[in-house]
């Protein structure tokens, strides 16, 4: 899916500046076969438009993953944009996409040959969460020793992932683990471990941001994940070959 041979000859013609095109024969693949982008819309929302307007100009430019950024915080207030209706108080009320129109998306890219991504991050940038209910945690980071805490963040993503027309239609979904600033680098990786086998039980492929560098220890981490690199530091791409974590 995504492969268009208009969209080639439509490149190929601004390329020559609409001059006329030599005749023969042409091969066009990628390098890389994931080719992604991610857009926060947890800080700064956008409008369902602009997502499916970025969806056609992604897959123009054959860019085959589009990541969306669910939640995050900006100071000590917390945003969360998707409408939930088991917690109905924790979608921010500044700017929301319905379970049809997130649905809806997802089904968009799938026609334009876009995976979209959702992402809902965990524990750290919870401040959503936590302002919902404030025994899940504090300063925007869940407390992940909590069995309550942990129970919230499976039903949360339970929503979205069970039924007969579930929210999340697409085979991935992103967890998060990004800056979290907590202490017990045990508790962190039984908390990974646990919410990507959850995924994963869902029959979907779970994916994190590589934080296992900074929370290194001897509690066991899935594998069965694709780990996405953005800060070396915290979690390296050395080491997500190493862990079994790179999608190669």
């Amino acid at each position: 899916r995504g492969v268009h041979p208009a969209r080639d000859l439509a490149q190929l013609g601004h390329a020559a500046d609409h001059k006329a095109m030599p005749k023969g024969q042409s091969r066009d693949y990628p390098k890389y076969p994931d080719r992604g982008f991610m857009l926060d819309v947890g800080r700064k929302f956008y409008t369902i438009e602009f997502l499916q307007d970025y969806v056609k100009l992604m897959s123009y430019y054959k860019m085959n993953r589009f990541q969306i950024h669910l939640n995050d915080d900006v100071g000590d207030v917390g945003y969360f944009r998707l409408e939930s209706e088991k917690f109905p108080g924790v979608t921010s009320k500044d700017g929301y996409y319905t379970k049809q129109q997130f649905r809806d998306l997802q089904l968009l890219g799938m026609e334009y040959g876009v995976n979209v991504v959702p992402e809902i991050d965990t524990p750290g940038h919870s401040g959503a969460f936590i302002a919902y209910d404030s025994r899940l945690g504090s300063n925007n980071q869940l407390d992940i020793n909590r069995p309550e805490t942990l129970d919230f963040i499976k039903a949360l993503f339970d929503e979205y992932l069970d039924g007969s027309n579930p929210t999340f239609v697409g085979p991935d979904v992103h967890i998060g683990t990004d800056e979290y600033f907590g202490d017990d680098k045990e508790s962190f990786r039984r908390y990974v471990d646990m919410l990507l086998n959850h995924i994963n039980s869902k029959g979907k492929r779970a994916r994190l941001w590589g934080s296992l560098s900074a929370y290194d220890g001897t509690t066991p981490v899935s594998n069965h994940a694709t780990m996405d690199i953005w800060y070396e530091p915290y979690g390296s791409a050395q080491q997500a070959v190493e862990l079994g974590l790179a999608d190669l």
